[in-house]
């Protein structure tokens, strides 16, 4: 009976989709649909931008202490679309990680978008990290402690 049921979990959750993000950089932030944005965010689920909620963070390291800073995100005018202005200090790499979470779908409701950004300021790459369903299906996950740590240690190790 639980196999049964996890069989037709894991049907209606391929059905349905997993929520999705997408980040991109903006080349001209005095043109951006946000004033001043350096990233547009947009976050859909089912095509749909309702009933999903977007975050940001940006996670560093500063003076030698692990530091969580929580990003305002301003909405575009379009549904689920957020633009992200430059709310991080200068001379230290960062990752910023955007989360779109769909709040109905539990633990499977989440994508993370993760923005590494070296200390000199540019991007060194925009990861979404993948897992998967039980039924071997991908699926969009939560990027891990250790996977942030990562990269800012290698963001780190570059700049000596």
């Amino acid at each position: 009976m639980l196999i049964r049921l996890a069989v037709v979990a894991s049907c209606t959750a391929l059905l349905l989709g997993p929520p999705n993000i997408k980040v991109e950089a903006v080349t001209n932030p005095a043109t951006a649909p946000v004033k001043g944005a350096v990233f547009m965010i947009t976050g859909r689920h089912h095509v749909s931008a309702e009933a999903i909620t977007v975050t940001g963070r940006a996670e560093g390291i500063v003076a030698g202490k692990r530091l969580t800073r929580n990003l305002t995100l301003t909405p575009a005018g379009s549904a689920g679309v957020y633009g992200v202005t430059r709310q991080w200090d200068a001379g230290q790499p960062w990752v910023l990680v955007f989360t779109v979470t769909a709040l109905a779908h539990g633990s499977d409701g989440v994508a993370e978008a993760a923005v590494r950004i070296a200390a000199d300021g540019h991007v060194q790459g925009i990861d979404y990290p993948m897992g998967t369903l039980a039924s071997g299906y991908p699926w969009p996950r939560r990027l891990a402690e250790n996977e942030i740590d990562a990269a800012l240690t290698a963001m780190l190790a570059m700049r000596q």
